[in-house]
Formats: structure tokens, C-alpha cells, sequence
């Protein structure tokens, strides 16, 4: 039995905080919750209020979720997935390689970490490594499972992710990783074996045409049908300048997919 449904996706993305214009709702959301206030004003990032709370309230309105999140860059996107969450959450791997330098991957331990150590009361989220031959698996251990991947996502980083979800599949994959087309399809195709019968996809930077372009190049690769599929307005659709703190910001692909039953007789051969 599928853990999300497509009818409580949509009340959450339809509903008063995430209209084409809710900076006055998102505000107050943002205000009234001190965990979702440090998540987004404590952490670095280019993840807008509006983000950051689709995140957070998209993943409360499941339980015992499995969340992946690819690109992660200063960390306020899975801070805001994972404030409050923590009774929703069975299991959150993530993956980034911080190609651009230490400084950004710094800033992440550093902010995130302590984002989780300041609302979970206990500060014993810290990084754990697990060193491999290219790839660091970081393993922060309280109130649900925690672990990131760090290396590169389509070549040694690719296996160790599949490897952290084992038999466990995933609910909700939000990927904001390299955005060239071939990017955006391998994030489906090359992931595909992790995925549950029935799960969320959301993609960010939907305003840059190669985004949508992968993505549905790998789409119809993938053993998927796409049940239901929106996006949200984006740069392309404002007049605010790129980087300002506007609603869904560069756009987002937000897709309800369904594994296709197989035929029966599929494979199968008639003896003559």
C-alpha cells in the first residue's frame, strides 16, 4: 500500500500558503514556528519560504515516510523537509558531491547540524564518516535516520545510494542536483530501482528549459506512469530578478508517478 496519495499532495500544494502570490500567509507560517524560522533565516541557500514550507508540510501530511533529496547545497531545503518531521520520517538519505569547495559543504555541517542539535534537544547530531574509495557516507543518528551520501551522484556516488535504502523504497525524491539534460534523466532513470510503486516527484529550476527537457526525457524511459503532474510558476513568469526571495523561485516540476502493472503474458512464450 502506497504511503502518499496524490489527493493529499494536492490539498497541501493547493492550499492557502503555496498560491502563485502567498508571501503574507508563508510569513506568518514562517513567524509562528520557531523550528521553520531558524530552518529557513539559520541556513544558507537559494530554497525560498515558499520551498522550504511545501517541503516541511508536504512531509507531515504522511507517515513513516522515505524521503530522498539530491543537491543539497547549504542545507536549508532539507531543513525545512525535516524540522517537526520527525514522527513522519522512517528514513532520509540525501546526496551531494560540494564539487565547488569546502566552503559550502562547511557551511552545511555547520548549519544544519545545528539546526537539527537546536530542535530536537539533543545536541548529538554530528557528522560521522564512513570513508570509501570516492564516496563518504555521513551518518547523523537521532529521533529517525539520517545519512548522506557524499560523492558524485551519477558515477561512485550513484551505488552507495541505492545501497543506503537496501529493501526500503522511496515516498518523496525531491531533486535539485546538476540540471543539464542528461543530468535530469539520469536522476530518474539511474535511481529507478529505489523507487516505491507510487511516490512524489519534485524537481526545482523548472524555468531552465534543459530541466524540463530531462526530465521528461526520463520519464518516458523509466517503468512509470505519470498519474498526475503541475508545475509551479517561476522567474520566467515574474519580473522579480533572479535570486530574489519570490514564491517557487526558478519553478518547480511537481509529478505524482505510478509503476506500471505487468502484463501477464509479458515475456512469455507460446509453445507451438
Amino acid at each position: 500500500m502506497a504511503k502518499v496519495n496524490l489527493e493529499v499532495l494536492k490539498e497541501v500544494l493547493y492550499s492557502e500558503y503555496f498560491r502563485p502570490d502567498p508571501a503574507e500567509p508563508i510569513d506568518e507560517l514562517i513567524e509562528s514556528d520557531p523550528a521553520l524560522n531558524y530552518a529557513f533565516h539559520g541556513i544558507g541557500g537559494m530554497s525560498t519560504k515558499v520551498h522550504v514550507c511545501f517541503l516541511n508540510r508536504l512531509l507531515a501530511a504522511f507517515d513513516s515516510i522515505n524521503y530522498m533529496e539530491i543537491g543539497l547545497y547549504d542545507g536549508r531545503s532539507l531543513a525545512g523537509a525535516v524540522t517537526n518531521n520527525e514522527e513522519h520520517l522512517n528514513k532520509v538519505i540525501c546526496n551531494d558531491a560540494w564539487t565547488w569547495g569546502d566552503a559550502s559543504k562547511s557551511r552545511f555541517m555547520f548549519s544544519f547540524t545545528n539546526c537539527l542539535n537546536r530542535f530536537y534537544e539533543a545536541e548529538d547530531f554530528d557528522f560521522a564518516g564512513a570513508i570509501g574509495l570516492h564516496t563518504n557516507i555521513h551518518t547523523l543518528s537521532n529521533k529517525f535516520d539520517l545519512r548522506i551520501v557524499e560523492g558524485d551522484t551519477f558515477t561512485w556516488g550513484r551505488q552507495p545510494i541505492l545501497d543506503q535504502w537496501g529493501n526500503e523504497k522511496v515516498d518523496i525524491y525531491f531533486y535539485d542536483g546538476a540540471h543539464e539534460v542528461e543530468d535530469q534523466k539520469k536522476a530518474l532513470v539511474d535511481f529507478e530501482p529505489c523507487f516505491a510503486d507510487e511516490f512524489i516527484y519534485l524537481v526545482d529550476d523548472w524555468s531552465s528549459w534543459e530541466v524540463p527537457d530531462g526530465t521528461f526525457k526520463g520519464l518516458d524511459v523509466i517503468d512509470y506512469d505519470v498519474v498526475w503532474q503541475t508545475e509551479t510558476k517561476g522567474w520566467r513568469d515574474k519580473t522579480d530578478p533572479i535570486g530574489s526571495d519570490n514564491g517557487w523561485g526558478g519553478g518547480w516540476y511537481v509529478g505524482y508517478l505510478k509503476k506500471r502493472e505487468k502484463n501477464e503474458t509479458e515475456g512469455s512464450t507460446e509453445n507451438n
